[in-house]
């Protein structure tokens, strides 16, 4: 029984996949001089719709050049926005001027140095200078 499945289904797939091919026979004279004049015909029609037309002029427009005019500028105020927290926190009650300090951070002639870090005073601030920059991982206060 299967063998008779089997040789079934090998005949059907054999006659399903052979197809003849149609046999190319030449087009008859007549059709090729009939469609050679239909594309003449429609060439010649195209030619006689186009017709030649007159380049037109070109005028030269005169064109006003703007003059620079002065435009006024808007100055910028200050506004402050209402959720801001520093209107909140009210005045300092210490401040420090380093410019206008004697000796300020006890460093004025005297800088503080070690093998890894120097720490100078300059107006308006502190200066931090790390001598070593690829092992300079270190906190400091």
């Amino acid at each position: 029984m299967k063998k008779i499945l089997f040789i079934t289904l090998i005949l059907v797939m054999l006659l399903a996949s052979c197809n003849l091919p149609k046999s190319n026979t030449t087009p008859e004279v007549d059709v090729i001089a009939t469609r050679v004049a239909g594309t003449l015909a429609a060439s010649q029609t195209e030619s006689a719709l186009v017709q030649p037309t007159e380049a037109l002029p070109t005028l030269a427009l005169e064109t006003a050049t703007p003059e620079p005019t002065a435009t006024a500028t808007n100055t910028p105020t200050a506004t402050v926005s209402p959720s801001d927290p520093k209107l909140t926190l009210g005045s300092p009650d210490f401040t420090f001027n380093s410019a206008s300090s004697g000796n300020p951070f006890g460093l004025a002639g005297n800088p503080y140095e070690d093998e890894s870090i120097r720490i100078s005073h300059q107006v308006g601030g502190l200066n931090f200078t790390s001598k070593n920059i690829n092992g300079g991982k270190r906190w400091r206060l």
